[in-house]
């Protein structure tokens, strides 16, 4: 059993990491200023900071028939599906996300990105 929980710790750091790496390309990982409240509302406009498309601006769901997507809402219009599970981004795109299932609507069916890739 050693093998499977070193791997399994392996694993879990490479997930981890590229989580971060995905933070910090975003800009998620700059300071705030002194003084500076910290909350998880979108920034303004007045900010340096880059404004977001949605508020919460990252979550997870069920997306376009992959389960525990991380979707993120990179700025206006723009945004980009991450998979935990192999630590690679699944898509980037201009538009919108069309949110279907049961936490939205009740259906059987999944969100999916409406735009251009």
């Amino acid at each position: 059993m050693p093998v499977a929980r070193g791997l399994y710790r392996r694993r879990s750091g490479w997930r981890a990491s590229g989580l971060a790496a995905m933070a910090c390309a975003l800009g998620a990982c700059a300071a705030p200023m002194p003084g500076e409240a910290v909350g998880v509302t979108a920034a303004t406009s007045s900010d340096n900071r880059p404004t977001r498309g949605r508020d919460p601006w990252v979550f997870r769901c069920i997306f376009e028939d992959r389960t525990r997507m991380v979707l993120v809402a990179a700025g206006d219009g723009v945004w980009m599906a991450f998979n935990p599970a192999t630590c690679a981004m699944a898509k980037v795109w201009r538009g919108d996300v069309l949110f279907r299932g049961k936490v939205w609507d009740f259906s059987q069916d999944n969100s999916i990105a409406r735009g251009t890739v």
